[in-house]
């Protein structure tokens, strides 16, 4: 089963190439950038092959024209790839546990004993930036386009823009850096439709991280005694 999957993930990552490439970007640079990032995600796919849930520190810094002062939370980030699923445990500045899959987003406060559940009917958004995360070069060609491909210090940046009208209504940008030596995301940043700038800095990464109970952690579940508020979010027309 090992072996299976991580060819796989290798054939996936090496499948970048093959889906179809942008008017205009025909030039040298961009054909060495492209291969950068096949390069890149071919190596990130084999190093991560065996690895089906990773943790992390994250600290998210949210910027706006809005804001006099960014918006900072800090806690712990854990994905699992199959199926994709991120799970943050805000610390500060409110105990808080955000659970976000392709189809829902829901948003826990223990303190409050309430709860916030937005069910999409389609989200290109977090479909997007949870492809960042599996190191999947299809998943990830299939959202993004790549801009450029950078290599210094250590660390491999990518500026990918967004390759669907439908995700763009979300996403006007993002930036992925990978730690080379680590093979692992050191910072996302992207920049969403109203013009708001978020970065997720990762550190202290943990593969396979102990969790009492792996199914009850990336359970949409709560206990009984939590008010959950459902929304359903409809698509919205092309």
């Amino acid at each position: 089963m090992v072996l299976e999957r991580r060819s796989l993930l290798l054939l996936a990552a090496l499948a970048w190439s093959a889906l179809p490439r942008p008017v205009g970007a025909a030039s040298s640079s961009d054909d060495e950038d492209e291969a950068l990032a096949r390069a890149l995600f071919a190596r990130l796919a084999k190093a991560h092959a065996d690895v089906p849930v990773f943790a992390a520190h994250y600290v998210q810094t949210r910027r706006s024209e809005l804001l006099i002062e960014p918006l900072v939370a800090e806690g712990r980030l854990v994905f699992r790839r199959e199926p994709a699923t991120l799970v943050f445990e805000v610390e500060r500045p409110l105990a808080t546990r955000i659970h976000v899959q392709a189809r829902s987003y829901q948003v826990y406060r223990p303190a409050e004993g309430v709860a916030e559940r937005f069910v999409f009917e389609a989200n290109d958004m977090w479909d997007a930036l949870l492809a960042c995360f599996s190191f999947d070069g299809v998943q990830l060609a299939k959202w993004f386009v790549t801009a450029s491909a950078t290599r210094a210090e250590g660390v491999t940046t990518l500026a990918l823009v967004p390759r669907r009208e439908t995700t763009k209504r979300y996403l006007r940008k993002l930036r992925l850096e990978i730690d080379d030596e680590a093979s692992t995301v050191k910072r996302l940043v992207y920049t969403d439709a109203a013009g708001d700038e978020v970065e997720l800095a990762l550190s202290a990464h943990v593969e396979a991280p102990e969790l009492d109970d792996p199914d009850a952690f990336f359970s949409l579940k709560l206990p009984l005694s939590v008010r959950v508020d459902t929304v359903r979010v409809e698509a919205r027309e092309e």
